[in-house]
């Protein structure tokens, strides 16, 4: 493990990516569907990781699902963020 350091980077890391689907879950419309997606897998893996042992090795479901997690929402976050600087500056 990285111990503390890196648990708070973790916490960190998830906290950024998270954070903006939180307020999209509260919002009504397409990208509130998206957001309560993303959130629902951070919950099935938080949940999955306290109580699973790994005994597959480096690539079992939570690491797979842990990369998913931050790729949809980060690509997601990035895509509503270049949007609204598009709609904005026109």
């Amino acid at each position: 493990g990285t111990g503390l350091i890196g648990f708070f980077l973790l916490l960190w890391a998830l906290f950024y990516v998270l954070q903006p689907m939180i307020g999209y879950a509260r919002r009504r419309g397409p990208e509130r569907r998206v957001a309560i997606f993303v959130l629902l897998l951070a919950g099935w893996y938080l949940a999955l990781g306290c109580f699973e042992l790994s005994f597959t090795g480096p690539v079992d479901p939570e690491v797979v699902l842990f990369f998913m997690i931050l790729g949809i929402s980060a690509g997601f976050v990035a895509n509503e963020r270049e949007r609204n600087a598009r709609t904005s500056s026109t």
